[in-house]
């Protein structure tokens, strides 16, 4: 008697049903292709990165936005907290930096020859770029303390000017004619005139943060950059009137 023939339904069946060693050799083959894949993906993220750090290997680190920091040329001195702005005097005797951040505000004299400090001078507040009047003064603006300060580097003293409240200077000027300015980012404006009349003089609103200041050779124009928008400020020193001068989005610093 031959060999009972199965219904075609169980024929179907066992034809859908996939031995375990076929099932594993598709599993590996799916894993091994996604990890290829993978691989090469990889590679392509990693070596421009490593191309990089090889580059950059013998001039310095190598940022996350592909800049690489190079070692500095010449004479380096270590400073106190956030270096805020430098300054040289007109003798070239010295050479002053502002410094404020975690530790207390200071005014830091340098020998410029060899970098040698030679005085630390104390400041309720600092802020910017220092500005010598003369080969003996030295003015900082004192941000938080309200206050323009005016430093004999002789006699390693301060003389605190006092500023209208929360007007906050951030930055100081000084035209040929002597005039002295001064930016406020507390409300906006700049202040210019004699020295020891700042307190009193008008505010001339400029926008929400001025910035760094510099009169024209005539003393007749102060420009000042608006940080806040995308405009120099250029101010007729005897009208007070404003005349806007297009830029790039947020102009930090001026030089003529």
């Amino acid at each position: 008697i031959g060999e009972p023939r199965r219904s075609r339904r169980s024929i179907v069946s066992h034809s859908h049903e996939m031995r375990p060693s076929v099932r594993t050799t598709i599993t590996r083959t799916i894993v091994t292709v996604a990890a290829v894949v993978a691989a090469g993906l990889l590679t392509q993220l990693v070596a421009p990165v490593t191309a990089a750090r090889a580059t950059s290997a013998n001039t310095g680190p190598l940022l996350p936005n592909g800049w690489v920091l190079e070692p500095a040329h010449g004479m380096t001195r270590e400073t106190d907290t956030m270096p805020q702005g430098a300054a040289a005097s007109p003798d070239g005797v010295a050479f002053a930096v502002v410094n404020s951040g975690f530790n207390v505000p200071t005014l830091r004299l340098y020998d410029p020859h060899d970098l040698k400090q030679i005085a630390v001078i104390p400041l309720k507040g600092a802020f910017g770029r220092p500005v010598w009047i003369d080969s003996r003064h030295v003015l900082v603006a004192g941000d938080n303390a309200d206050e323009l300060f005016d430093v004999d580097v002789f006699a390693r003293s301060v003389e605190a000017l006092p500023l209208p409240a929360k007007s906050h200077p951030i930055a100081v000027a000084q035209a040929p004619d002597g005039t002295i300015a001064v930016a406020d980012d507390g409300d906006g404006s700049v202040r210019f005139g004699a020295l020891r009349q700042l307190g009193a003089a008008a505010a001339v609103r400029i926008g929400e943060h001025p910035g760094r200041l510099v009169f024209s050779a005539d003393s007749r124009t102060l420009y000042v950059a608006d940080r806040s928008g995308r405009s120099v400020a250029a101010i007729d020193v005897s009208s007070h009137h404003v005349r806007r001068i297009a830029t790039g989005l947020h102009p930090s610093d001026l030089l003529i």
